[in-house]
């Protein structure tokens, strides 16, 4: 058994000095940690180390806290050595930090007594005890929860700005569409061009807060037609305030693939995005996507390219773009060029999820062409029918985002039916024969009962057909994990607010 003596730091935490630390009564350790409990209120573990073997001379109570162990615990899971704490994935990384100079501040992950892996955020000091051995004095604060706050913040901060961004959007969209006169149709752009990107920024900022992007990717057969419609429909409003022209060439011999649509539309629409910011008033950008041979049977190779006669990057920028919150250096620029170094970020993450390349070629004052270059499995065309005949219920609580998607629907030829929440949808549905609907739009968060219980008892009212009748997701949730539970609770497609309505009248006409 080793010596042990347990002491007291000045926050009344407890701290176990093992071994050489115990010939010392502590004093020297217990002065060595005192700059880094006072530089970090929320300690999580403190440890003194030594040695090619990281034997730790002691260990606090909020370290042991944390990983929900005794000091016993502690001594049989490490043998006195802090490196079995460290996660194996992550000790190579914490090998080469530890050696580093400028490493004074980092994240890792450490094992509790269950086997699970904890991140903790490092702050770490050097010195020399006694016998003139280097120690490493850290504290480690865990992030768990951090991370957690922040990306349910996050999260929670996207869904409630879509509904009111999407009835913004859609009072835009009908107002210009009724309007007479073209001023009151340019103030419409703005509205729906500012609140578009105000969505964007936040849906960014979630995107590059998860871990999600870079995750597999949602795969299902696609129209790359269709495809690049959404995304220039998605950025028209922009074009149109800066008076630019939007040039689209779509050479492909399979118009049909299999590959994450969504992502993609995210993608061009970046893209499409930076050109129009970074170009001057009433110039062109255009938009090519060319098929070539792919070297894999029933593969297709896809070739997107978007270029504009914008102010161009200088070389020694252009590596810097695809970095988060990127913002280059160039006089040309000014404060108010609204971008928030997002957009390529993500789009370079997705393309590479997708196991696709994004490359730019620029020079400065000759504008930038940037090329995504990605392999798809082809498809065979998948018929899209007409909504019109086609009874369509809606399941919305929130009035007027209720009374945009029936407005749209009905001039696509639909007969609708208009519920509240979930329950009301339930007995709607069994109120009627079999197949007298032919689809449903399906909020999520609704009073009395939400969207996923409601799916779910529709879709097992096999009397009533309600395994035949297409759900389709129409809410402000729009994660991997969301879209996962969607698909699982028997949902078949899913169109995030703001809507899409050509997204919409696909998903329903399919």
């Amino acid at each position: 058994m080793r010596d042990v003596r347990q002491g007291v730091s000045f926050y009344r935490e407890p701290l176990y000095f093992v071994g050489e630390a115990c010939a010392e009564e502590g004093q020297f350790y217990q002065s060595a940690i005192v700059s880094v409990l006072a530089a970090n209120e929320a300690v999580g573990v403190v440890a003194g180390m030594y040695d090619e073997r990281f034997s730790v001379r002691f260990v606090s109570g909020f370290a042991l806290q944390n990983l929900q162990m005794t000091f016993q615990d502690f001594l049989d899971a490490t043998d006195g050595s802090f490196l079995e704490l460290v996660y194996p994935d992550d000790r190579e990384e914490f090998l080469a930090r530890i050696v580093s100079p400028t490493a004074e501040r980092w994240e890792y992950r450490l094992v509790d007594k269950a086997g699970n892996p904890r991140w903790f955020e490092e702050r770490r000091s050097e010195c020399v005890a006694p016998d003139g051995t280097t120690l490493w004095v850290c504290s480690l604060r865990q992030v768990n929860d951090a991370h957690l706050f922040q990306a349910e913040l996050l999260s929670r901060v996207s869904h409630d700005m879509r509904t009111p961004l999407n009835a913004i959007m859609g009072t835009a969209d009908r107002i210009a569409a009724r309007a007479e006169d073209d001023h009151t149709r340019d103030d419409c752009y703005v509205i729906r061009a500012a609140a578009f990107r105000l969505l964007d920024m936040i849906e960014r900022s979630l995107e590059l807060s998860e871990d999600e992007v870079g995750a597999p990717t949602r795969c299902a057969p696609f129209s790359l037609a269709d495809m690049v419609d959404s995304a220039s429909y998605q950025v028209g409003p922009k074009y149109d305030g800066k008076r630019q022209t939007l040039s689209i060439s779509c050479k492909v011999a399979h118009d049909y693939a299999v590959g994450d649509c969504p992502s993609l539309v995210k993608v061009l629409r970046a893209l499409l995005e930076n050109a129009s910011t970074f170009s001057p008033d009433g110039s062109p950008v255009s938009l090519s996507v060319i098929e070539g041979e792919s070297s894999r049977p029933g593969f297709g190779l896809f070739r997107i390219a978007v270029k504009d006669q914008g102010i161009g990057i200088a070389p020694d920028q252009v590596g810097r773009i695809f970095e988060p919150f990127a913002r280059v250096a160039d006089s040309r620029l000014h404060d108010d060029i609204p971008h928030a170094g997002l957009g390529l970020a993500v789009a370079k993450s997705l393309v590479h999820a997708m196991g696709g390349d994004l490359s730019v070629e620029s020079s400065p004052g000759r504008g930038s062409t940037f090329r995504v270059t990605l392999e798809l499995p082809l498809a065979e065309a998948v018929a899209c029918s007409s909504l019109r005949d086609r009874r369509i219920m809606v399941v919305e609580d929130n009035a007027l985002n209720a009374e945009i998607i029936c407005e749209f629907l009905e001039e696509e030829g639909a007969q609708v039916t208009v519920v509240q929440d979930g329950s009301q949808a339930v007995e709607e549905f069994l109120n009627h024969e079999a197949g007298y609907f032919d689809g449903i739009t399906m909020d999520i968060h609704m009073p009395v009962m939400d969207g996923y219980e409601a799916t779910k008892r529709i879709s097992s009212a096999g009397d009533h057909g309600g395994e035949k009748v297409r759900i389709v997701a129409v809410t402000s949730d729009n994660t991997e994990s969301d879209i996962l539970r969607i698909a699982e609770c028997g949902m078949d497609a899913h169109v995030p607010k703001p809507i899409d309505f050509r997204a919409l009248c696909t998903a329903l006409g399919s």
